[in-house]
Parts: C-alpha cells; sequence; structure tokens
C-alpha cells in the first residue's frame, strides 16, 4: 500500500505495521503516539525507513494511506522507537 504526505509526496510503500505494544512497558497496550508506527520502505538503492506514527494518519482507502502532515516532517521520523528492536 502506497503512502503519501498532505503535500501529496509519495513517501513509499507499507512494509510492516506495528500495534501499540510496547514489551518494554508495564502496561501491554499505551498510546498510539509512543507505541504504533507504520513502517514505510522508500528507494531501491539507498533504501529510507520512515516510522510513521497512527496519529499521523487521515486516510486509509483505495489510493492507500494518506497522513495529516507534510513530506518535510513525515521524512524526520526516521528513528525506529527502542521498543521495535525488542518486538
Amino acid at each position: 500500500m502506497r503512502v503519501r504526505s498532505s503535500d501529496k509526496a509519495d513517501l513509499g510503500k507499507v512494509a510492516e505495521v506495528w500495534l501499540g505494544t510496547d514489551p518494554t512497558a508495564a502496561n501491554v497496550r499505551c498510546d498510539e503516539e509512543l507505541c504504533s508506527r507504520i513502517e514505510v520502505h522508500h528507494g531501491l538503492l539507498r533504501k529510507q525507513v520512515l516510522y510513521i506514527p497512527y496519529n499521523a494518519v487521515d486516510t486509509v482507502g483505495d489510493a492507500g494511506v494518506v497522513l495529516t502532515v507534510g513530506e518535510k516532517k513525515a521524512k524526520g521520523w526516521l528513528a525506529a522507537p527502542k521498543w521495535l528492536s525488542q518486538a
């Protein structure tokens, strides 16, 4: 599924969906901003990976995923959450 920013930039394809669980937290479920991500891959030679928080998703439909933020902000989500390496 393709992912686009609010300003129509193509950010890549959904590679993985990480549902709000944090193995390092005492509470199994946690806030979606902290623990839920859409992992998006873009590029062939130099693959870029983005970890988009769920609360940045505006719509999901036939045209793919559209975010509530522009390309510049979306491309700032490069760091994987610390809990992801333990998932």
